[in-house]
């Protein structure tokens, strides 16, 4: 049996993401996007790369659905508190 990694993590309100870490405290994901390279990119290209990885995934377009050998997805749980 494997063990299973949970990892916590946390939306602020100005759309940062933090995961927790061992100690109780926080530590901000940085995010993997080459802006200036998107930035750089006409619409054109931008959709066309979409395009493209929703084909490669198997993705329709229309409805977000995956169709035939599809990826395993990935879950995301998250606990809502009342202020």
């Amino acid at each position: 049996m494997t063990a299973e990694k949970i990892i916590r993590a946390i939306t602020t309100t100005d759309g940062r993401t933090l995961i927790a870490q061992p100690d109780g405290t926080y530590r901000e994901v940085k995010g993997e996007t080459d802006w200036a390279a998107l930035d750089a990119m006409t619409e054109a290209e931008i959709e066309q790369r979409a395009s493209e990885d929703m084909a490669e995934l198997r993705i329709d377009p229309l409805d977000g659905s995956c169709h035939g050998d599809c990826p395993p997805r990935q879950g995301a749980y998250y606990r809502q508190t009342r202020p």
